[in-house]
């Protein structure tokens, strides 16, 4: 480490950690002086994984270099090949390795004669092209030349791998490789050379016109030998010169000696014979070590760089403690980044270094006063003027997040400076400290100005309150105004809203404000939010109540309609269904086509519901109710399987399909436990339909084979026969073909697992 800060005076009021992941649930508790950054506060989520309650600021994200996985750095194990650049560094932390070990990064040589295990030559290409890297892996001899305390050796081969770059275009050069057996004599003095293997060569180019030619792989031969009279074969000596050319002090009354030196240069390899004093084991693949580096800034131009190393082992799964590596005082991290060096080999980037934010690296010039002082995040209400605290965590403005101007209305301090009002976001539930801030897919951080109020906040909380207390506790007529005031606010909308009154009545406010925002999109939190405010507060009472339908379930399904008035029923096991079981079949069916497609409307589900044959899977026991259940299971992990196309026996046994495939030891006989005379196999998708077959096992996986009841399994298939011969269906007229199979008549299946009836079927009439 070239700078040590240990004992450094944060100026900045920092939490314990400035490593901050998002995917962690439940929000901060935090202290009046623990949040950090001006203009890029960005407190991400509660460590609770660390055990303490403190949320995090964050100056940076770095990504892992290209093809390197499994790997992270900072407080939290979840993520993997993502580390966080805190304002002055990095702090405290872990190095953690998934299961497995991380890819990507070399992790040293199995082999078991050379060391060290990879060479860069200090002058080929590094010198003349700056930034430019170059490595030479020599793989173990093809057989050993010689044992301890032998004078000769036998021919041997070996090969060497090599790869240099980045280098700039119409460049040229080449590279050789040379052997020499270094002698000693009884008293372990050196004793000689003896050059062999000479100038295996490579070149690389890179000129326009040529294939760029950057690795390769370069078999090489050694001849026999042996060392003079009186001496022995100590060690191979191989590298990109004769080591007798290279004026380096040699200990030459030493070969042992000699021979780790020459070793330590790094641009040599060497072999010795098992046995030997100088006989080095190679390490274990994986083990190394990983450099954290800081480029330190200051104000006027003023800059440093601090770095540390530890060791670690990256071949398996892992995570121990990593101390602070932070910027010196007056200073802020202006990039960061992490390298990883295997045991004998050569630096690689784990995290490329990653600059940091413009408003971290201005924070010496812009805002000086807070790099040695205790600067806090406060909030203020700015009107009327003077500027007035509202105390630790905005605890005193307790509704100043629903003020429309809270922008204009409130000012957000940091120390002596005034900063955007959107940074003191993270106090919009007064009292916590909640997140800003999400980190997406690509890894890094993206700011929320200003994030939508959770709807478990205590501001929400004393909104619901408030808007009971406004109607004199009387909880009925509480929730037909928010219903109201939903119809006010969204009026016709692609997802209709049904009236929220029955939901909130039925079960409670918490629970209808859930779905209002479920059915409003990516805006629903916030209009749920904002309907509330509303109602609450100013917005004029309704003077009557008109709810959109007179029953509607806890989903928010109206159940008044009756799409099937003039349909054909087929003829199932009993008569008609009676009208209330009906009204719930038709809403189960929009329900699951809504769900099938968010982009559908209610109306264009119901549309979809009486335009198609559908065949109801009834929840009563021996008449479908254990094929109900399964197919609801299948369809509710894979909604679209709703609607299927028909597809004759005939035609799918045409695309190689066999009626009972999931007999087939192929597919493990999922239904082979079955309980014999009392269960069968029910498949859904149904193998007459163009989604069935072996083709829904290799799709959607074993879920779609199930055992259940014979009887429930013969009422579904005596259903589907006669929704199938059914002339008004149209099915049998219009069967799917070919492979997989397209134009065949589309069909709806909807499960009625709670409703007491049999399995029936409906067709359009025409």
């Amino acid at each position: 480490m070239r700078l040590s800060n240990t004992g450094r005076a944060i100026g900045l009021v920092l939490v314990a950690a400035l490593f901050a992941l998002s995917a962690v649930a439940g929000p901060a508790q935090a202290g009046p002086g623990s949040l950090s950054s001006p203009n890029g506060l960005v407190v991400e989520a509660q460590l609770d994984a660390l055990g303490d309650e403190t949320a995090g600021a964050v100056a940076t994200t770095s990504v892992a270099a290209p093809g390197v996985a499994g790997i992270s750095l900072g407080t939290l194990a979840a993520s993997t090949a993502v580390a966080t650049i805190g304002i002055y560094g990095w702090t405290a932390g872990w190095f953690t390795v998934q299961d497995g070990g991380a890819t990507g990064l070399d992790q040293g040589s199995e082999f078991t004669g050379w060391s060290p295990l990879l060479l860069q030559h200090p002058t080929w290409p590094t010198s003349y092209f700056p930034g430019s890297t170059d490595r030479i892996i020599v793989d173990e001899p093809s057989v050993d030349p010689f044992a301890w305390g032998d004078r000769s050796w036998v021919s041997f081969s070996t090969q060497w791998a090599w790869e240099v770059g980045p280098v700039p275009a119409a460049s040229f050069g080449s590279v050789g490789m040379y052997g020499s057996v270094l002698c000693q004599d009884p008293a372990g003095h050196f004793g000689g050379w003896v050059r062999t293997g000479a100038n295996g060569g490579a070149n690389w180019n890179t000129h326009p016109g040529h294939p760029p030619v950057l690795s390769g792989v370069v078999p090489q031969t050694f001849p026999a030998g042996s060392c003079p009279e009186g001496t022995i074969a100590s060690a191979l000596i191989y590298g990109a010169s004769f080591p007798d050319s290279e004026s380096i002090p040699w200990d030459r009354a030493n070969a042992a000696h000699m021979v780790e030196q020459i070793r330590d240069t790094g641009i040599y390899t060497v072999w010795v014979p098992d046995g030997a004093p100088t006989y080095v084991d190679p390490p274990p693949p994986g083990l190394g070590v990983v450099t954290r580096k800081v480029h330190c800034v200051g104000a006027a131009g003023y800059s440093i760089d601090v770095t540390d190393t530890f060791d670690a082992d990256i071949s398996h799964g892992g995570q121990f403690e990593v101390p602070s590596l932070l910027c010196p005082p007056r200073t802020v991290a202006g990039s960061g980044g992490v390298d990883w060096t295997p045991s004998g080999g050569s630096a690689q980037a784990i995290f490329p270094p990653t600059p940091t934010p413009a408003w971290v690296t201005s924070i010496p010039t812009e805002y000086p006063d807070c790099l040695n002082a205790d600067c806090r995040l406060q909030l203020f209400k700015a009107n009327p003027s003077p500027a007035a605290t509202c105390g630790s965590l905005a605890v005193a403005c307790p509704d100043w997040y629903l003020d429309p101007d809270r922008g204009n209305d409130f000012e957000c301090h940091w120390g002596p400076y005034v900063v955007d009002t959107d940074r003191c976001s993270a106090f919009r539930d007064p009292g916590r400290v909640l997140p800003n801030a999400t980190r997406g897919d690509d890894g890094l951080t993206h700011y929320i100005p200003w994030p939508v109020l959770e709807l478990d906040s205590d501001v929400v909380a004393t909104l619901r309150s408030r808007l009971e207390q406004r109607y004199d506790n009387d909880t009925d007529a509480a929730c037909k105004a928010l219903g109201e005031q939903v119809r006010l606010d969204r009026g016709p909308a692609p997802l209709a809203v049904p009236d929220v009154v029955y939901i909130c009545a039925d079960f409670d406010l918490p629970r209808a404000l859930q779905f209002i925002s479920d059915t409003g999109g990516a805006q629903g939190p916030a209009i749920a939010v904002a309907t509330l405010a509303e109602a609450a507060g100013q917005a004029p009472k309704p003077p009557t109540f008109t709810p959109d339908c007179d029953q509607i379930s806890s989903s928010g399904v109206c159940l008044d309609d009756n799409i099937f008035e003039d349909h054909l029923f087929g003829p199932g096991p009993q008569e008609d269904p009676e009208p209330e079981p009906l009204k719930t079949a038709a809403n189960q069916c929009t329900a699951l086509l809504q769900v099938a497609s968010a982009a559908t409307t209610r109306a264009q589900a119901q549309a979809q519901c009486a335009d198609q044959p559908i065949l109801f899977v009834g929840g009563r026991t021996d008449f479908g109710k254990e094929a109900a259940e399964h197919d609801l299971e299948v369809i509710a992990a894979h909604p679209q399987l709703v609607q299927l196309e028909y597809m004759s026996t005939a035609n799918k046994r045409a695309t190689g399909a066999q009626r009972y495939w999931y007999n087939l030891a192929a597919y493990n006989k999922p239904c082979e436990e079955k309980t014999s005379g009392l269960q069968e196999c029910d498949e859904y998708p149904f193998f007459t339909s163009v989604e069935g077959g072996p083709s829904a096992f290799n799709t959607y996986g074993p879920a779609v084979l199930k055992p259940i009841s014979y009887n429930d399994n013969q009422a579904e298939g005596n259903a589907l026969r006669s929704m199938v011969n059914t002339t008004a269906c149209g099915l049998k007229a219009q069967s799917a073909v070919g492979n997989p199979g397209t134009g065949g008549k589309k069909y709806l299946t909807i499960p009625l697992v709670e409703v007491n009836v049999p399995s029936f079927f409906v067709c359009p009439k025409v």
